[in-house]
């Protein structure tokens, strides 16, 4: 779907995103499952601090900010997101796999911000998503991992924005993006 394209409704393109969202998460949640990250606020945590990332190595300048994305974006994709349409994928997501962790909660934040940066980032390329689309699809990826639990509703929603918003002001100073590291030199 070309989201540009003035013949896409508003509802139809939030629909889109959602869809592309719920199905980042299900991947994701596999992936990091297998990999010692079984949690919802590890795979949380970890989606989060891919989002910081997304919005420091994207190109594009200007747009949104992680933060400013989930403040504006969470609670629409929320509802969403707890429509029939999606029950199975939440179900999904939601399916806890048991199993020991042998990473400390920084180890996780890292291997899974990584790992979901670069997933993310290659299948927004692959639907022709734009910077800011992209960080929205982010918000989706979080917001499909809160909606799988039965019990959470738009106070959870707008109580996880105020942790993002914090934890966000903590973390951005102490990530880098590739190019303050340097990475790009080797391109």
């Amino acid at each position: 779907m070309n989201l540009e394209d003035s013949k896409v409704s508003d509802a139809q393109r939030r629909d889109f995103i959602a869809n592309v969202a719920a199905k980042i998460t299900l991947g994701l949640r596999r992936s990091m499952s297998r990999n010692g990250i079984r949690q919802i606020p590890d795979f949380v945590n970890g989606i989060v601090f891919a989002g910081l990332l997304l919005e420091k190595n994207m190109p594009g300048e200007g747009g949104a900010t992680f933060v400013d994305s989930f403040e504006k974006d969470a609670l629409r994709l929320f509802e969403t997101l707890q429509g029939e349409a999606f029950a199975k994928d939440l179900r999904e997501i939601r399916r806890h796999e048991v199993g020991v962790t042998d990473q400390s909660p920084t180890e996780m934040l890292v291997t899974a911000g990584l790992s979901a940066e670069s997933t993310i980032r290659q299948i927004a390329e692959e639907q022709g998503l734009d910077r800011d689309e992209v960080l929205e699809a982010t918000v989706g990826v979080i917001v499909a991992a809160i909606a799988s639990d039965p019990q959470a509703g738009s106070d959870t929603v707008k109580d996880i924005v105020a942790h993002i918003r914090e934890k966000t002001s903590v973390w951005d100073k102490i990530i880098p993006s590739d190019e303050e590291m340097g990475l790009d030199d080797f391109e």
